[in-house]
C-alpha cells in the first residue's frame, strides 16, 4: 500500500485450516510466539501472561534492539493491536481474525506513524512485508499442524 500523510501501512492475510478460537488462542499466547514465528527470538511478559489493554511484552526480534510492545486495543476472539517505538516512529502491529468458510482468515497489518515513517518507509517496506508474510506462514503452519480441520 502507499503511504498517506505521516502513515505507512502494509498488510498480509492468509486462510488457516483451523477454527478461529484455536487461531486466536495461539495468536494471543505471546509466550509461545517465538516457537511459531521466525520474526521473534524470545518474549517476556512484563505485566503477566493474560493479554488485554495495557499488557506489555518485551520482544527480542532479529536485527532489532529488544523492545517493549504495549497492547492498545483488544477485542476478545477477534482483534488486538500493540505498539512500540522504533527508529523515531511508532509501529503498530494489528492482529485480526475472521471466520472464513469453516476456517480462519488471519489478517496482519503493520502501521508506522510519524514523520520518520514517511522518510524510512521506502527502505523499510520490503522488511515489513517479509515479516508479515513470515509471521502469517508460521502461524498457519503451527495452527494447521496442531489444530487443523479438513
Amino acid at each position: 500500500m502507499t503511504p498517506s500523510l505521516l502513515k505507512a501501512r502494509v498488510r498480509n492475510e492468509t486462510i488457516i485450516s483451523a477454527k478461529p478460537e484455536d487461531v486466536w488462542a495461539v495468536t494471543t499466547d505471546i509466550g509461545i510466539l517465538h516457537i511459531w514465528s521466525p520474526t521473534v527470538n524470545a518474549t517476556r511478559a512484563l505485566t503477566g501472561p493474560k493479554i488485554g489493554i495495557g499488557s506489555q511484552y518485551e520482544l527480542d526480534q532479529p536485527g532489532q534492539p529488544i523492545a517493549v510492545w504495549t497492547v492498545t486495543h483488544f477485542r476478545p476472539e477477534t482483534l488486538f493491536v500493540w505498539r512500540k517505538r522504533f527508529l523515531g516512529m511508532h509501529l503498530s502491529g494489528i492482529h485480526k481474525i475472521e471466520p472464513h468458510a469453516g476456517k480462519t482468515k488471519n489478517i496482519l497489518v503493520l502501521e508506522a506513524t510519524g514523520l520518520a515513517a514517511i522518510f524510512l518507509y521506502p527502505f523499510l517496506r520490503p522488511f515489513f512485508v517479509r515479516a508479515l508474510v513470515q509471521e502469517n506462514q508460521g502461524l498457519k503452519d503451527y495452527c494447521e499442524k496442531h489444530y487443523g480441520v479438513e
